[in-house]
């Protein structure tokens, strides 16, 4: 670096020093990495091959939370220095942090999937134990469960009152195009209807104890059936192109992503039976 100061060529430079352009590559790259790395080199922790090779593959501040993470793992061993083989062996056995929250989501999106309840259960069971330990570290699910209303109906069986969540209006015709519409007959059973606004015509009905033909444990297990028959209906040819199609669409996605409250370890235990 001094000699490339004073405005040395690499081709004198290496020519000087009988080294190879690549040499001054390499010992640029352990210049330019972080001082935690350097000291790392000298006090003979980590060789300045090893550490040229890992800059070169993964940049200097990973390189740096490899080469810090092998060392602690090999003092804690009794060993002074870290080889390659120690350090292929210290990353292969350990997950960042940042990967296993991902793991844990993944597998909480498992269990927020619509069909859940369908898989086998001893599939299910194995769900709840893995996530159950580590529910604050994500938006888990309560293990307390939400009191809604019980809904009762006319004398023609229809739940005139019961819970609608609307989509965003639409601001060309000033209406929600898509609705849903939930109703809970009795304690832990839920029904729901739609409706739709979107391309040609409008599909509505309020709940019916005649109509309907599936019930839900909890509201968030109805919500997403309705997501399912909204996404159906939208990839009609007449709806899948119209304006109002793209803001339902996101809209129905944030409610398939959002998390069942009402979803207890107990009613797991119970689909498991």
């Amino acid at each position: 670096m001094e000699l490339q100061e004073f405005g040395e060529s690499n081709a004198a430079i290496c020519k000087r020093l009988n080294i190879t352009d690549q040499t001054i590559r390499d010992v640029l790259l352990l210049a330019h990495a972080p001082a935690p790395l350097h000291k790392l080199v000298r006090d003979k922790i980590v060789s300045s091959t090893l550490a040229i090779e890992e800059i070169r593959a993964h940049g200097g501040d990973k390189a740096l939370e490899r080469l810090q993470s092998a060392a602690r793992q090999a003092s804690a061993e009794g060993k002074a220095k870290v080889t390659k083989k120690a350090l292929e062996k210290s990353v292969e056995r350990k997950i960042s942090a940042a990967q296993a929250k991902q793991l844990l989501q993944a597998l909480q999106s498992v269990l927020h999937d619509p069909v859940f309840g369908k898989l086998s259960p001893g599939t299910i069971a194995v769900v709840h134990a893995a996530l159950t330990p580590h529910a604050d570290m994500l938006d888990a699910i309560s293990t307390r469960r939400h009191r809604h209303p019980v809904h009762t109906p006319n004398e023609n069986g229809v739940f005139v009152k019961c819970e609608t969540i609307r989509a965003p209006m639409s601001k060309r015709t000033g209406l929600s195009p898509a609705e849903i519409h939930l109703a809970q007959p009795e304690e832990g059973r839920w029904i729901y209807s739609t409706t739709l606004r979107v391309g040609n015509g409008t599909t509505s009905g309020l709940p019916s104890m005649r109509d309907f033909t599936s019930t839900y444990p909890t509201r968030m297990q109805a919500i997403r059936a309705a997501v399912i028959e909204f996404t159906r209906a939208l990839d009609r040819a007449d709806r899948t192109k119209a304006k109002e199609a793209p803001a339902v669409r996101a809209w129905l996605d944030k409610l398939s992503t959002m998390p069942d409250p009402d979803w207890t370890e107990n009613m797991a235990t119970e689909v498991a039976k």
